[in-house]
């Protein structure tokens, strides 16, 4: 029986590459939740067509970034927008990080396949599961 963390890794997995498609390089080793396992030695991570990915469940994260993205994302739905969480700590160590919502991202994802007339469905018939 899988874990909760698996679970979350899959269904992360799966969202991804259905939204954005397997990796044309991997997409015959590759299972429908995005996962190559030991083959492409990215044993831990989900690749799809845009992204080397990783679903983490539990990390130990501040709790105040996910109470500023919640209030964010209260504003935001006030003036129908979007949230958007802008982070950065030390920017010659690390990038100046965006955080939006799974769903936005996905959403985005399907857009940008739509303006590449591309579908998702034709990509996804060729991976493996």
């Amino acid at each position: 029986m899988p874990t909760r963390r698996q679970l979350f890794v899959n269904e992360a997995g799966n969202k991804l590459v259905g939204s954005d498609g397997y990796c044309p390089v991997w997409k015959d080793i590759t299972s429908s939740t995005g996962k190559t396992g030991k083959i492409v030695g990215y044993k831990d991570g989900i690749l799809s067509r845009s992204y080397a990915a990783t679903a983490k469940q539990g990390i130990k994260l501040p709790k105040y970034i996910f109470e500023e993205f919640n209030k964010i994302k209260k504003s935001a739905q006030a003036y129908n927008k979007e949230p958007l969480l802008i982070l950065s700590r030390d920017k010659r160590k690390y990038p100046v990080t965006h955080l939006i919502t799974q769903e936005r991202h996905l959403e985005l994802l399907r857009k940008e396949r739509e303006l590449e007339g591309e579908t998702i469905e034709e990509d996804n018939k060729e991976g493996s599961d």
